[in-house]
């Protein structure tokens, strides 16, 4: 749906979609790399490398209960602990 006359809350967008989303690709591309290469590190207590694996572990693992049915929370101790 297009914008009301007057409506200033897009004012000062510039570029167009097409450009923004090959930015935005290419962005994700170098931010991929740049996440695979600290997981790849050698050094398991690195604080950068433990914190993106918390971060990360919301979005690519199970909640407790939802998959692993009681197990769940055991699971997930054991992740903490190894990490």
């Amino acid at each position: 749906m297009a914008a009301l006359r007057g409506n200033q809350n897009a004012k000062g967008n510039k570029g167009n979609s097409t450009n923004d989303r090959e930015q935005i690709s290419r962005i994700k591309y170098l931010l991929g790399l740049e996440i695979e290469r600290v997981l790849k590190e050698d050094d398991k207590n690195n604080p950068f490398r433990q914190q993106l694996i918390l971060k990360l572990a919301g979005n690519y693992l199970p909640r407790p209960g939802e998959e692993v049915g009681n197990l769940g929370n055991e699971l997930l101790e054991i992740i903490i602990k190894r990490m």
